[in-house]
């Protein structure tokens, strides 16, 4: 099911894709977060009409903590319209990448 004014909407849930993708991106879990920059990064913006209060929060918090991921979502938004560039504007400014925190438990490895 569609809503064209908001959001795509995961069928008989109520629930959108846009919120899976934004708890995703706020999961602790590199993998949960790597689906999203894999497979989304260059359509979050097509699922919503402009960054809500929570996309811009996770999504400044990468920023932040260097997270050149997250840039690469802010880098798409380009062509997007102001109302998906300005919230980001000053943590791009201030951003410096980090490298990613070393975790025993991620995989990189296709599993197969």
């Amino acid at each position: 099911m569609y809503d064209f004014k908001g959001c795509l909407l995961v069928e008989n849930s109520g629930y959108s894709l846009f919120y899976v993708l934004i708890n995703k991106l706020e999961s602790s879990d590199r993998s949960e977060q790597d689906y999203v920059f894999s497979f989304f990064s260059n359509s979050i913006r097509s699922l919503s009409d402009k960054p809500g209060s929570r996309l811009k929060k996770t999504i400044i918090s990468g920023l932040e903590a260097g997270d050149a991921r997250f840039k690469g979502i802010v880098d798409n938004f380009f062509w997007s319209g102001e109302e998906w560039r300005e919230p980001f504007t000053e943590a791009l400014d201030s951003f410096e990448e980090q490298s990613l925190p070393y975790d025993p438990n991620y995989d990189e490895d296709i599993p197969f």
